[in-house]
């Protein structure tokens, strides 16, 4: 009986599959899981990405490839896991894409499915989380804001539509400006 792609995607759906059961499926269970990587769920893709390399086939390389060429950096990552599953000479070609991604978890990854020290990769992904979390300096607020233009009519502070002052009447009754008492 062949392999359906539901079955395989059932095998794959819980939060943690049974890799080795599900690598039972074989090389028939390959296009479904290069369809999977090739599709929009990165977390589906990743576990099929992986799933992929612990079948022993030549179509494996193709996945991972593929896996190494998606947009999302976890089913990049779980392509570079997968290449420590596979024969060298096949995880050669996947690990060489994979050590020039952008992403530096990608590259430790790979690093280190492939044996090699990955501890320059890592204090090289740690630098950059830390400068995408610094936060940015506030706008000053001296002068006029991003996008704001100078206006004569408006005094320094007020939006459009207030007044440089408030009657008394309508500041009593906790109205915004421009706001009108109810009649």
């Amino acid at each position: 009986m062949a392999i359906t792609f539901e079955q395989v995607r059932a095998a794959l759906i819980p939060e943690e599959p049974n890799y080795q059961s599900a690598a039972a499926m074989g090389a028939e269970a390959l296009p479904h899981l290069k369809s999977m990587v090739e599709g929009g769920e990165p977390m589906l893709a990743a576990k099929a990405a992986y799933l992929a390399s612990l079948i022993d086939d030549d179509g494996v390389v193709d996945i991972l490839l593929a896996a190494a060429a998606n947009p999302d950096p976890s089913v990049r990552v779980a392509a570079a896991s997968g290449t420590g599953n596979l024969a060298s000479s096949r995880a050669e070609v996947v690990q060489a894409t994979l050590a020039e991604d952008k992403d530096p978890g990608v590259r430790a990854k790979n690093a280190r499915a492939a044996g090699l020290d990955d501890s320059g990769i890592w204090e090289s992904a740690q630098e950059s989380v830390a400068t995408a979390e610094s936060e940015p300096e506030p706008p000053s607020a001296e002068g006029l804001m991003p996008g704001e233009r100078p206006s004569a009519d408006l005094a320094e502070g007020l939006m459009p539509g207030e007044a440089d002052a408030v009657p008394q009447a309508v500041a009593a009754e906790g109205l915004m400006p421009g706001e009108r008492p109810a009649r």
